[in-house]
């Protein structure tokens, strides 16, 4: 029954993440798919009730039911507030999945690569569909952020797949680039850093690989600096940063800051404006996970949200984890801070595949710590 459970949730999160390019955006499927990934995801929220829990477990179940608790108490029939809940919804009952399946060992290295190769396929399809004619004419475009959030699951590649490795990051890093959301390039920079650090100095790559992945090195390099050199548009972008202008974010910023900060009203302060207030008084998100929830969640929801980021950083010092899975999950952390501050991150469906990995690493670990406890018993 387990693996019956996890075979179609992955199955029906799949089959959503090709909704637009293959399946209608508003048909059956997509219906479909999303019901099924939410009817699979409370089941295993309750299948994992009795289990034992950790820190990051209840300070993210506590994040989700504060958001459902906030969105029941808004305008619930509100198209927008409805599509931004359904990427929280979403986005918070992948946790759960991940968690159980973890538990019960059904899910593996192998699995979530041959997982997430599909869901890659799937988001260049949808890139494609949607974006290619805009790419062209060279403008940004919001898929910069979903390649991002695929990114560090090259970490689970074996060392015999080298080739594949690079030939992934240097695909996924290419498209990020051709997005220009200057704040996707930053963090894609920062998580091939990271794994070339992790190939050096914790995979311990020989003599040959190593000089091979080096010489891979500077020639994407090479074709990456040509493309952007030859691009106007990335080229203008990288100019205008260089003056300031941040696309507007600073002035979404300081309104933001510059409402709640001269409301004196407590109950603002303590608990927001409520579900998606940023875009019903401001027109527009704040595309900054910590003034959104500041604005609409108050103090309570930035605090709840700090504790989800300290539960995950507690993983990189806990010893029941080897040196190279806690590195692992400090590359996935940086990428979550980072994405909070330049995009956002728990209200985003495309940030499940990222969820799965991290819980997927953290419960695997303490797996494998139990069960070698037992053998010394």
């Amino acid at each position: 029954m387990d693996k019956f459970l996890r075979n179609t949730y992955f199955l029906f999160f799949l089959l959503y993440s090709f909704v637009g390019s293959v399946f209608e955006g508003s048909g059956i499927i997509t219906y479909f798919s999303i019901g099924i990934q939410v009817i699979i995801g409370l089941i295993c929220f309750a299948k994992t009730l009795s289990m034992q829990k950790t820190f990051l477990y209840i300070t993210w179940t506590l994040l989700f039911l504060m958001n459902t608790t906030w969105y029941f108490f808004s305008d619930f029939t509100n198209a927008y507030n409805i599509d931004v809940y359904k990427g929280i919804g979403l986005c918070a009952l992948s946790f759960y999945p991940a968690f159980y399946f973890s538990q019960k060992k059904l899910l593996s290295n192998n699995f979530l690569i041959v997982f997430i190769l599909i869901y890659t396929i799937s988001s260049y399809s949808l890139y494609t569909t949607f974006f290619l004619e805009q790419a062209t004419k060279e403008t940004t475009n919001n898929f910069s952020y979903l390649f991002v959030s695929v990114l560090p699951f090259v970490f689970l590649f074996p060392n015999k797949r080298i080739v594949l490795s690079f030939t992934y990051m240097f695909f996924l890093t290419f498209l990020v680039i051709q997005g220009a959301k200057r704040g996707a390039i930053i963090i894609t920079v920062f998580i091939n850093l990271f794994w070339l650090i992790y190939l050096i100095f914790y995979q311990k790559v020989n003599i040959k690989e190593l000089c091979m992945v080096s010489l891979s090195c500077i020639i994407a390099g090479l074709i990456l600096k040509q493309f952007i050199l030859n691009s106007d548009y990335l080229m203008r972008r990288y100019e205008i940063t260089l003056l300031g202008n941040y696309s507007g974010r600073d002035e979404i910023y300081s309104k933001i800051l510059s409402t709640w900060l001269n409301c004196n009203d407590s109950i603002f302060y303590l608990f927001g404006r409520g579900f998606a207030a940023t875009y019903s008084i401001f027109g527009t998100a704040a595309h900054n996970d910590w003034l959104e929830l500041l604005f609409n969640n108050g103090v309570l929801g930035v605090i709840l949200y700090f504790t989800v980021i300290l539960s995950v950083f507690k993983m990189i010092y806990e010893k029941k984890f080897s040196r190279e899975k806690r590195y692992i999950i400090f590359a996935i952390l940086f990428s979550w801070f980072l994405s909070s501050i330049f995009s956002m991150f728990y209200s985003s469906i495309n940030k499940a595949p990222l969820i799965i990995l991290l819980v997927y690493l953290s419960e695997s670990s303490h797996q494998i710590l139990i069960s070698s406890k037992s053998n010394v018993k």
